[in-house]
């Protein structure tokens, strides 16, 4: 089901990973087809909100799973759809003993409109250790209180 009034925005440091990173304007796309239409994007994998630290939760900053093509868990999904089976999203995660496979695409919503979406930061590895450290989840949180006060 398709949802007319989906906008979503990307935070300043995310357009400057752009110009180095070709694959940010494709992630960004499908993203906002994932959003709009519900459409399936088969290098997402789970879709969850950050429960910690609390301060963190409570502006409800999500983060999608990305996974990499030589990941089990997308090789896992691959071999399923091959089958005819589905694989459900939310079973996708990264693999987090493989830094290099632990990828993840951080975002928040608009407080006024829940159909606004703000992308905050593109975790190119490790994204378990970096939602673990503190200078970057106040980093999230700036940006997520940003965007909550605006939309």
């Amino acid at each position: 089901m398709s949802k007319s009034n989906v906008k979503v925005f990307t935070s300043k440091q995310l357009n400057k990973q752009r110009q180095e990173n070709c694959f940010l304007d494709s992630l960004i796309t499908d993203f906002y087809r994932y959003k709009k239409n519900d459409d399936f994007i088969d290098y997402f994998g789970k879709d969850d909100q950050y429960m910690e630290p609390n301060s963190v939760k409570m502006l409800e900053i999500y983060h999608i799973h990305i996974l990499d093509e030589s990941s089990r868990a997308y090789k896992r999904q691959q071999a399923e759809i091959s089958k005819g089976r589905t694989v459900e999203q939310h079973t996708l995660k990264c693999d987090i003993n493989n830094s290099r496979h632990d990828k993840a695409l951080v975002y928040t919503r608009g407080s006024a409109n829940p159909n606004y979406y703000f992308l905050i930061h593109f975790f190119t590895s490790d994204a378990h250790g970096g939602a673990r450290d503190p200078n970057i989840m106040e980093y999230l949180k700036e940006h997520a209180s940003t965007i909550k006060n605006e939309y």
